[in-house]
């Protein structure tokens, strides 16, 4: 029979080795792994760039809502450190005083006038830091989808 210290080392060492699957399932700002994690949502995902040469992703939610991610603080259009969530909504009737309502009855997302009149919701996520576990950066998506249906409700009403 093993003594209660080794026991003890046996269960610590198994908690280690079982917990290693999860922290391989973070995520860092990759493109890539956006990807792979947003098609498993079964999201169509498009890949661009922007002038910068960063990435630039296209998807959209089951009920069709589009909304594109920006990578920020890239080296070479990879290796980068955060990323923006970003859609627009045309001809609604916000403001820029309704926009700062929704902003402060919400702690997620931020509406924003965009300077050609539409309406926008951005998100931010700072990945720099050895990024964010992939289970959270699903469900801040499931967060994201619901803040664009209340956001498209609020400025349409």
């Amino acid at each position: 029979m093993l003594p209660i210290k080794s026991l003890s080392a046996l269960a610590f060492t198994a908690a280690l080795f079982a917990a290693a699957p999860a922290a391989a399932q973070t995520m860092s700002a990759d493109p890539a792994a956006i990807t792979a994690a947003l098609k498993s949502r079964g999201m169509p995902v498009t890949q661009e760039t922007d002038e910068d040469k960063n990435p630039v992703l296209q998807t959209q939610f089951g009920d069709g809502a589009k909304f594109t991610i920006y990578f920020y603080g890239c080296t070479d259009g990879v290796k980068c450190s955060s990323l923006q969530l970003h859609t627009l909504y045309s001809g609604s009737s916000a403001t820029i005083e309704k926009m700062n309502q929704f902003n402060l009855d919400r702690r997620y997302g931020r509406g924003v006038m965009e300077t050609n009149g539409d309406a926008g919701l951005r998100m931010d996520f700072n990945m720099a830091a050895g990024g964010m576990p992939r289970a959270l950066f699903l469900d801040n998506i499931e967060l994201w989808d619901e803040l664009m249906s209340v956001f498209s409700d609020f400025i349409y009403e």
